[in-house]
């Protein structure tokens, strides 16, 4: 009997554990979307600071001044740190990339459009901005910036539906592995209880009914039979 309710609380943990495992896998698989948005925002963001300087620096050299120059040099700033944390943050994802086949696939193809995006896109409106090279600062960001920043949202797309069925099916798995928990706890209460049936009805055949037995030959014994 202990053996028997030891053996149904093992398999009770095993599939909790499995449950707190999906719950896990459910947290890195959100952590993961988030991560990617954030990336594709704060290039967004990089983009537009840069468009801002581009044209305070326009304006300074317009005769407008000191403080057209102080803002551009500002938003220039905004958008290198906004860069720097989106180099960290990819390079993050790089080394934490799913391993699944389906899931690397959409993740090497998220890295190239990052790759021609930044290289191609930002990267190359900041050199033309910091040599003040104004049309090949707009040609840039129209003819790279724009398709390369298109297609890196497409790429993110296709990730972030991946994620999204990845997590439905996680979610489900946990539901399950949940549900087998109970079924394993129910099915040790039912057993137990059959097995206290049993010990009893056993118990009462081999046991006490022999005593009975006994003691009522030992009453007529004692009786002078």
């Amino acid at each position: 009997f202990a053996i028997l309710i030891a053996a149904v609380g093992a398999l009770s943990a095993y599939f909790l554990q499995q449950n707190y495992r999906a719950v896990q896998e459910l947290n890195d698989l959100t952590s993961r979307a988030k991560q990617v948005e954030i990336i594709n925002s704060d290039m967004l963001r990089a983009r537009v600071d840069l468009m801002v300087a581009a044209r305070h620096l326009q304006e300074s050299g317009w005769g407008n001044g000191q403080n057209a120059g102080q803002e551009a040099t500002q938003a220039i700033k905004q958008a290198t740190d906004l860069l720097g944390g989106v180099r960290d943050r990819f390079s993050d994802f790089q080394k934490n990339m799913l391993e699944d086949s389906t899931g690397r696939q959409l993740s090497m193809n998220l890295v190239r459009r990052y790759r021609s995006y930044i290289d191609d896109g930002v990267d190359t409106m900041v050199e033309a901005l910091k040599s003040e090279d104004y049309s090949t600062f707009y040609m840039v960001n129209t003819e790279y910036g724009v398709p390369r920043s298109a297609a890196f949202i497409a790429a993110i797309g296709d990730f972030s539906r991946y994620i999204d069925q990845r997590q439905q099916e996680t979610i489900d798995y946990a539901g399950q592995s949940f549900d087998r928990a109970l079924m394993a706890v129910g099915a040790a209460v039912v057993l137990a209880l059959l097995l206290m049936v049993v010990s009893r009805l056993v118990f009462g055949r081999l046991v006490v009914r022999p005593l009975l037995e006994a003691g009522a030959h030992f009453d007529r014994i004692a009786a002078g039979d």
